[in-house]
């Protein structure tokens, strides 16, 4: 015998609509409380930090070395004062103000607690000078680095004792940056390239000359000589081996006692030279 089992309606009680409103009041009255409540606490906190003697800045060190600025020049550029807190500083702030400075490569700020600021800061390494004629024939000189990041303006050039690259115009630069952007970089890589080349220590470039259709011709002379101008044309091309011809034709007029004005080396496996 199969017995059913009894259903039973249970009836479910519906709270009234002006419960639940009153529920959902006191629950955004509780959001809002706390969220308040941590912003007075944030706020509190900041103004602890912020003013409390225990984190005022009593130094602030500069680690680097430094042979074009000072420690004190690079301090005065940070804007930081003693009364300042460790958590008032700004930190992208005070590394964008030494970077006015053109000189500053890089630059990194970190606090030290309780009350030290430390900035380690790296200069930029000049090894050529860049000459840039304008439409009036005019040059306005720049310092760059061995990467060919141009970096600062300087007006006198023998106070620099560096190469000076020739040969770009500024309108052209302005005109075409990525092409001509690319035949300076072009430059500074054969610059590089050439004072590292063991054999070549000897000699120093005093100007390299760029031209569009001719390649690249430099100025040198070598200690021993240092009063006698060379001019060597090394035109387009690969230029490792032309290095390597170079340094055995240097040589051997050393030894022999001859002082070439003019040496021609655009032409692959052959070198003219001139009295």
């Amino acid at each position: 015998m199969m017995f059913k089992r009894k259903q039973i309606n249970r009836k479910i009680k519906k709270r009234p609509n002006m419960y639940r409103m009153k529920r959902s009041l006191m629950d955004w009255i509780k959001l809002y409380g706390t969220g308040f409540a941590v912003i007075v606490l944030v706020v509190v906190l900041y103004r602890f930090f912020a003013y409390s003697n225990f984190f005022k800045i009593e130094r602030v060190m500069v680690n680097g070395h430094l042979t074009h600025t000072t420690p004190q020049e690079i301090l005065a550029l940070t804007g930081l004062s003693v009364d300042n807190s460790l958590f008032s500083v700004d930190l992208p702030q005070v590394i964008h103000n030494v970077k006015r400075e053109p000189w500053i490569n890089f630059v990194s700020v970190r606090r030290i607690f309780p009350d030290k600021i430390v900035l380690d800061v790296v200069e930029y390494v000049p090894s050529a000078i860049l000459a840039l004629k304008d439409g009036s024939g005019s040059r306005s000189y720049f310092l760059v680095n061995e990467d060919g990041k141009i970096f600062k303006s300087i007006k006198n050039v023998n106070e620099y004792k560096l190469p000076v690259v020739t040969g770009f115009e500024k309108e052209k630069l302005e005109k075409f940056p990525n092409f001509f952007a690319s035949k300076l970089n072009s430059v500074f890589q054969f610059l590089k390239d050439f004072n590292m080349k063991e054999g070549l220590e000897d000699v120093k470039v005093s100007e390299i000359n760029y031209n569009d259709t001719d390649g690249l011709t430099l100025v040198c002379n070598t200690s021993k000589n240092p009063q006698n101008k060379i001019q060597i044309y090394f035109g387009v091309g690969d230029y490792a081996p032309k290095f390597s011809s170079l340094e055995l034709f240097l040589k051997q007029t050393e030894q022999e006692g001859v002082v070439y004005r003019r040496v021609d080396l655009h032409v692959d496996g052959k070198i003219f030279a001139r009295l």
